[in-house]
């Protein structure tokens, strides 16, 4: 007989804390079947919900269950449920939280107490390996790969690093194991000499050893090796000295490296001048240079280009 009396009691509690949450409100949305992944499953469908991340709800609302769904008086799974929704039954909630491993719903009932509901388990996405990378250059074309806050939740027991030069696809290509700096950097020193002392456009890949002997794609970055400069005191025709004011006799083009292949920037017309204060020898070519405006060195080609007579510059 007792028995029984507390299983009336616990169907009646069930009952009246059901029909405090089920108020009529013509404004509410089906939100039960809204979820970030395509394979997640429905909070109407049988058993534990889950979702690759979280069942893609307001932050407040009303909820409709296709399912019995379980009622507790905090967040926490070991606490044991006091109510249950069956399926049809609905609530307005002000709150969608994730705790213990689990999504919920929150809501205060009629006398006041608050309610979580267990939306099911939240399976979190794993974190993809990821290392920065950057780039050191030095002086004579050689460069070095500095790869920063490596992390892989697989575990790292190496950093691999296929570089090469853009010139005649791959076959200059070389995997460098990047030696180790402390815990989480690495790096690698890149020579020219190893690459056919190639100069211009590279491609620098990065790639982690797991410790399953998995080897797993990172990311990438480019390089440019600026084309070889030479300061020289130029015999050509042209019989230019160092510095000087240049005046053109037709128009030539300001790139940002003494470089056939450098983007144009900007151009000189015929009649214009500039001020330089280098001249160099570069990519077979010779080639005017001067300091922007904004602080940036320019190059321009001369030789074969213009005729004009380089005047020496006024000494202030």
């Amino acid at each position: 007989m007792a028995s029984s009396e507390v299983a009336s009691e616990i169907d009646r509690s069930a009952t009246s804390e059901v029909a405090e949450a089920r108020p009529t409100d013509r404004e509410a949305v089906d939100t039960s079947l809204r979820t970030v992944s395509t394979n997640a499953s429905h909070p109407g469908a049988d058993g534990l919900v889950t979702a690759d991340v979280s069942l893609d709800i307001p932050s407040n609302g009303t909820f409709y269950f296709r399912r019995t769904t379980e009622i507790r008086t905090a967040p926490v799974m070991d606490i044991k449920p006091t109510f249950v929704f069956s399926s049809g039954d609905h609530v307005i909630y002000d709150k969608v939280l994730k705790r213990d491993n689990h999504q919920w719903i929150s809501y205060v009932s009629y006398n006041g107490t608050r309610r979580y509901v267990d939306l099911g388990v939240v399976v979190e996405s794993l974190a993809k390996p990821r290392g920065d990378m950057a780039i050191e250059s030095h002086d004579n074309g050689d460069f070095s790969v500095v790869i920063s806050n490596v992390s892989d939740q697989n575990g790292v027991v190496g950093v691999s690093v296929p570089i090469w030069s853009e010139r005649n696809g791959q076959d200059d290509i070389i995997w460098y194991n990047a030696t180790r700096l402390n815990n989480r950097n690495y790096k690698v020193n890149v020579g020219l000499s190893d690459h056919k002392n190639e100069r211009g456009f590279y491609n620098v890949h990065l790639y982690f050893v797991e410790t399953n002997g998995k080897l797993v794609g990172v990311g990438g970055t480019t390089h440019t090796v600026p084309a070889k400069v030479e300061e020289t005191h130029i015999t050509t025709g042209h019989s230019l000295p160092d510095s000087g004011t240049y005046t053109f006799k037709e128009r030539s083009i300001i790139k940002a490296e003494p470089s056939v292949v450098s983007p144009e920037l900007a151009y000189y017309d015929a009649g214009m001048s500039v001020n330089y204060d280098i001249v160099v020898t570069a990519d077979g070519h010779t080639w005017l240079s001067y300091v922007s405006r904004g602080g940036n060195r320019r190059y321009i080609a001369i030789d074969g280009k213009a005729t004009a007579v380089a005047h020496q510059q006024a000494q202030a």
